[in-house]
């Protein structure tokens, strides 16, 4: 007797759904410190606060891509020269690679709960307020600007 089970083979349609979800979390997971970044300002500072945390991630970005490569081509090219295969020793540097980018997500990952802990408690200071003006002063209003009394903190005429 057939329960009407059957067994199904993955295609290349399911592998490609599966990528698709995987990049999708992981550009959530990507984009959620620019979020945080902008609902820790005032609307007049948004702007600024959102290009300093891309600044920040296409540096990082930049700088992990470059370690990244460095780590895959100097163990590919030190297994080439040893004599391996080319497939083993492009899985040495990949694994290498993967080793290498470990701590970097390991120190993201405690960045991103210790951001989460933070609260600001208390009127500003005049650090904050030096912050402020210095993060507002290339950036342009977001609201309407008619008076000096309208103007951000920091920002000249």
């Amino acid at each position: 007797m057939r329960l009407g089970l059957r067994r199904r083979v993955l295609g290349v349609h399911d592998v490609r759904r599966a990528a698709r979800r995987a990049r999708a979390v992981g550009l959530g997971l990507a984009n959620g410190p620019s979020s945080v970044a902008t609902a820790c300002v005032t609307k007049e500072q948004v702007g600024a606060a959102s290009g300093i945390s891309n600044m920040g991630r296409y540096v990082g970005s930049a700088v992990l891509t470059a370690v990244t490569a460095a780590l895959l081509g100097s163990v590919c090219t030190r297994h080439h020269a040893s004599g391996t295969a080319t497939a083993d020793a492009l899985a040495a540097g990949f694994s290498r690679a993967a080793i290498g980018l470990a701590p970097f997500c390991a120190f993201g990952v405690v960045l991103a709960l210790l951001a989460g802990r933070f609260r600001p408690s208390g009127p500003p200071t005049a650090a904050h307020h030096a912050a402020a003006a210095a993060a507002s002063s290339h950036t342009v209003p977001t609201s309407p600007v008619n008076g000096a009394s309208d103007r951000p903190p920091g920002t000249a005429r």
